[in-house]
């Protein structure tokens, strides 16, 4: 294939895409160029997290649009006639199993993508047409503590009361007042909203009411989020939550918030049998497609699922944009507006040029003429109405599942935090810049990094202030202390890439260097006290997570223990683990944007890298942004900042079509 083999020498595809491209040809033995390079972009495409190759945005055009080894991909038209024409792609809803399915607005699958985006849409479906019509008081003793599958509604009276007791001064469009009602009446919740708009203060609320309102017992609510640092954070909210809410919800005394990880959550069901009421899930967008199929094949029947998430931060690192996908369904901010940090707000379904947030769906671009019947136009809209052949858009089920939360209780909307993040949102690049350069307030800056040769500066320079003094600070220490902070700085540098002049990985090993030249770390000593350590990979037997952080410490002996701060042992106790049984890990003296999300600092510093560059864009940025509690440093060019507020992800998918396509008209 002489197309793939010029695309793969100038490195536009791995070599995976290249043998699956040759694969598919060999197995469909048609000889055209049409399938195996649809095959071998749809494999590409996954890996930049789409859910499939959008056909009709990518036909007919120079691909990739810049760079060399360029190739003009086929026409629309025929390229889909040649898929059609294949015995090995399977046509959407004909219930075939073949490696790639194509649907009828021109979207190519992954076979186990397409089987795990239509799982998604019919779990969240179930979930959001059952009314979980349930007795509030009618809870069965006598079944063990499971809900009863149907019943009456719960009275309004026994709820307004409850909510009245648990939102004091709330009026009842008060939307965290809403979000809870929402979870005694629907068996999915989904409870959008920025950082600081109160979204884990809600989730505690939810769980105070559906104990005090008989729909879930205490020891059956699971709490749960993608990353080990992600549940700590969540069951540490939650647990102070609770104290706050005693006094007013008593039944909450029987309740130990404790959080895991997706994946264990998920291991505990297929070893020992799920036990669960509700499921708690935070960090939403955090979800990619295949895991989110696990979660709603894992849920059982009758239990609640509530959703906490923000659809402007960055996306799964795995293939989807589920809670994009679903907040847009729902008519939730997912099209556009500010998540609760500035007054501004756009509803969904607003055009993806002007809404400025979130993951663009490329999705529906068809016609409802079926292959059967022939293509005679191209695939070009991708407007709900448009796949409608004209009609009125419909409405999702899911309208009345998802509430978003605008207020927001950490920044002053006019401060600068609030007022950077809002524009990044927005996608307004000058406001953007103008916060950062605002010389009244502090909370934000932008610092010049003109090229790599001051990257390595900006490192050793945060090596001498921040790294040194906690490693001196950890020299002192045997053991955790009993109080107060360890020794990591309440400060982290992010970094927009991973290696490259400008990466975390370059960053790194500048610093652990000058801490060499320093004196501070010794020659072959591994694992020196105060070495920030970072878990990347899950391990059952440490029941460590991918993206746990500790730090090295000695004991009273001298002997190393990595000290996680955000864990806990089986008593309750601080985690120690031994170097020895540590899972795959390294050093972090800056992490990646996608390694912090779900984390807060009371001090950030960001490098989103050159303007130019692929990755950083907005959503990667607005996450940077949100991760610093009191100040945040831009260090980069004013280009390269306006570059990432422009440059929105872009995510193929057909999720939102699915989720809407039990919909109602209006």
């Amino acid at each position: 294939m002489p197309v793939l083999d010029t695309l793969h020498g100038e490195g536009h595809l791995a070599d995976v895409d290249l043998h699956f491209g040759r694969l598919i040809a060999e197995l469909d033995g048609g000889g055209g160029p049409e399938l195996p390079l649809a095959a071998a972009l749809a494999s590409a495409w996954t890996r930049d997290g789409h859910a499939c190759l959008a056909l009709s945005e990518v036909a007919g055009r120079d691909w990739p649009r810049t760079g060399a080894g360029a190739v003009r991909l086929p026409a629309l038209e025929p390229w889909i006639e040649a898929l059609d024409a294949s015995p090995i792609v399977a046509r959407s809803g004909d219930g075939e199993r073949r490696p790639l399915v194509l649907d009828r607005q021109g979207r190519l699958y992954l076979e186990r993508l397409r089987t795990a985006e239509q799982a998604v849409a019919d779990g969240l479906r179930r979930l959001a047409e059952d009314d979980a019509g349930v007795d509030p008081k009618g809870l069965d003793a006598a079944s063990g503590g499971r809900i009863p599958e149907s019943g009456p509604r719960p009275e309004p009276d026994g709820l307004d009361a409850a909510l009245d007791r648990l939102f004091p001064g709330a009026t009842p469009d008060d939307r965290p007042r809403a979000a809870a009602r929402t979870a005694v009446l629907r068996r999915l919740c989904v409870v959008s909203g920025g950082p600081g708009t109160g979204k884990t203060t809600t989730a505690a609320a939810i769980v105070a009411l559906l104990v005090e309102l008989g729909l879930a017992a205490p020891d059956r609510i699971a709490l749960a989020a993608p990353t080990g640092k992600a549940a700590a954070r969540l069951q540490e909210a939650v647990r102070g939550q609770r104290q706050a809410l005693l006094s007013r919800a008593p039944a909450l005394e029987g309740f130990d918030p404790r959080a895991t990880t997706v994946h264990r959550w998920l291991l505990h069901h297929v070893r020992k049998g799920l036990a669960a009421d509700a499921l708690i899930l935070d960090e939403g967008s955090m979800v990619d497609l295949t895991l989110m199929a696990q979660v709603l094949r894992a849920l059982p029947d009758g239990a609640r699922l509530v959703l906490l998430g923000d659809a402007s931060q960055l996306a799964s690192v795995q293939p989807g944009s589920v809670f994009a996908d679903l907040c847009r369904a729902g008519g939730g901010r997912a099209e556009g507006g500010n998540g609760g940090i500035g007054p501004g707000r756009i509803a969904a379904g607003a055009d993806r040029a002007e809404a400025g947030i979130g993951e663009t769906v490329t999705g529906a671009a068809g016609t409802e003429e079926t292959r059967e019947a022939g293509r005679e136009s191209a695939l070009s809209s991708s407007s709900p109405t448009a796949l409608d052949g004209g009609r009125p858009p419909r409405r999702s089920p899911l309208a009345s599942c998802v509430v978003e939360l605008v207020h927001n209780w950490r920044f002053d909307e006019r401060g600068g935090l609030g007022r950077l993040a809002a524009a990044v949102v927005r996608g307004d690049a000058p406001a953007a810049v103008a916060a950062l350069r605002d010389p009244s307030d502090t909370a934000v800056e932008l610092r010049p990094l003109p090229d790599a040769a001051a990257f390595e500066r900006l490192a050793v320079r945060f090596a001498d202030e921040w790294f040194a003094p906690a490693l001196r600070k950890a020299r002192e220490l045997r053991g955790p202390p009993d109080e107060g902070a360890g020794p990591l700085p309440s400060f982290r540098v992010l970094c927009a890439h991973r290696v490259g002049p400008f990466g975390a990985e370059r960053f790194n090993r500048s610093v652990e260097r000058r801490l060499r030249a320093l004196g501070l770390v010794r020659a072959h000593d591994a694992f020196y006290p105060g070495r920030p350590i970072l878990v990347t990979r899950n391990d059952p037997r440490t029941r460590l997570s991918n993206g746990d952080t500790g730090v090295v410490l000695r004991d009273a002996d001298g002997r190393a223990q990595v000290w996680f701060p955000e864990l806990e042992d089986a008593e309750g106790g601080p985690r120690l683990v031994a170097p020895a049984r540590l899972p795959p890990h390294e050093s972090f003296f800056a992490l990646t944007v996608h390694r912090a999300q779900g984390s807060e600092y009371d001090e950030a510093a960001v490098a989103p890298g050159p303007a130019d560059s692929r990755v950083a864009t907005r959503e990667l940025l607005y996450t940077a942004v949100t991760r610093a509690r009191r100040r945040m440093v831009v260090y980069g060019a004013a280009e390269s900042v306006a570059a990432a507020v422009e440059r929105p992800t872009e995510r193929s998918s057909g999720l939102r079509d699915a989720l809407a396509g039990a919909a109602v008209r209006e």
